[in-house]
């Protein structure tokens, strides 16, 4: 009988090391990779606003190390209570902190603001603390006792664990357009432009709670085309939000950079303003400075596509382009939208273009909704100007 007993109290220890090797797998997984893939950005504007810009968040040493951490923070609450326990409950205090850290709010006036739902975090805290160090031991005794589907450890610290991952996720900064901002910002300080899966996103033109962050990825964008002189070519195949006084982080902007740093943006106009000013200002007064400049001019006439000014954008157009220049894409476009103008000296020259914008207002026609015409023509259309112009973002 005794080697029975020795035998059955070693393959409880096993069986208990093994469960509890498996929630520290599952828990530095989560967290490395949660922080890394997820969270880094965010985490990386957090660290810049914190520090005023001194110090910077490196997304692969930032996630091991706060992982490190937090196994640390776990170990600790461990060895504060060490009677029998169910395991997974220590880990709490972890991914509280975890999903504390990454709870940064995606504003830039305040980057981390105090949320009401902290009160339910603080009201789980407590019942956690009541659990673990007062009724923890025998409620472990209780569950070994029932011979159930409680009885297995490994299911009870598996859902726990998994119910914590959950806890972390719900809390942390879920807000899609403000992760792809930080992503790009990350990107373009890392000299890469190649950004096109974060600037278009689904946007509500009616919910302007976001305008903020979802101008500032216009703003990038735009920054990114200018540089490559592909903003009258691409500028409206990503996400527009916002108006002209948006493409430029001026003081008539609710665009801003966070990590990125504002003199990059207004180095490829050629000068920094040196007072507060609006775009407008700005743009006139760089343009004078640097007088038929492709890029000033860009900036010109695609803030008159962004505010749907046509007139304007017709009046600018000659100033930077000639009738026998090949236009980008987007001016080709806004052009068709004005119809057989007999004052108007540019040729689209583009039958395939033409046919193109013939198909959309045909569609357009075929259906009375408008909610139909717009998903309609965005299956097929979406990335044009006409597009943009109808159904955009206002």
């Amino acid at each position: 009988m005794s080697a029975w007993n020795n035998r059955g109290h070693e393959a409880s220890d096993i069986y208990s090391k093994t469960m509890r090797w498996g929630c520290y797998f599952i828990f530095s997984l989560f967290s490395f990779l949660y922080l890394y893939f997820y969270q880094g950005p965010v985490l990386a504007a957090f660290q810049h606003v914190l520090s005023e810009g001194v110090t910077s968040y490196d997304n692969l040493i930032g996630a091991i190390l706060i992982t490190v951490f937090l196994l640390l923070v776990q170990l600790a609450v461990k060895g504060l209570y060490r009677k029998k326990n169910i395991f997974a409950l220590s880990f709490y205090p972890s991914f509280l902190l975890l999903a504390l850290l990454t709870n940064v709010n995606a504003s830039i006036g305040a980057i981390y603001l105090y949320q009401h739902y902290l009160l339910v975090v603080a009201l789980i805290t407590i019942i956690w603390a009541i659990v673990y160090f007062k009724l923890g031991n025998n409620l472990y005794a209780f569950i070994q006792r029932r011979s159930s589907f409680l009885s297995h450890d490994t299911w009870l610290n598996t859902a726990l664990m998994s119910l914590m991952m959950l806890f972390t996720g719900l809390v942390g900064n879920g807000n899609d357009i403000f992760h792809n901002r930080m992503k790009i910002e990350q990107e373009l300080m890392q000299g890469n432009a190649d950004i096109e899966k974060y600037v278009t996103f689904a946007y509500d033109k009616t919910d302007t709670a976001d305008i903020e962050n979802g101008s500032s990825v216009t703003m990038l964008n735009a920054h990114r085309l200018a540089k490559s002189g592909q903003m009258g070519e691409a500028l409206f195949k990503g996400t527009v939000v916002g108006r002209s006084t948006d493409l430029l982080p001026l003081a008539d902007s609710k665009s801003a950079c966070v990590i990125y740093n504002t003199d990059s943006v207004f180095k490829v106009l050629g000068a920094k303003p040196s007072v507060p000013m609006s775009t407008r200002q700005y743009l006139k007064i760089i343009d004078k400075l640097y007088p038929n400049n492709k890029v000033i001019g860009d900036y010109m006439l695609c803030g008159h596509l962004v505010d749907r000014r046509l007139d304007k954008f017709v009046d600018c157009l000659p100033k930077y382009y000639s009738p026998t220049d090949t236009l980008p894409l987007h001016y080709r476009e806004a052009l068709l939208l004005m119809g057989n103008r007999k004052d108007l000296a540019y040729q689209v020259g583009d039958e395939q273009l033409a046919a193109d914008y013939a198909a959309f207002v045909e569609i357009e026609k075929s259906y009375q909704q408008a909610a139909h015409k717009r998903l309609k023509t965005w299956e097929r259309y979406a990335g044009t100007y006409w597009w943009y112009y109808k159904y955009g973002s206002k």
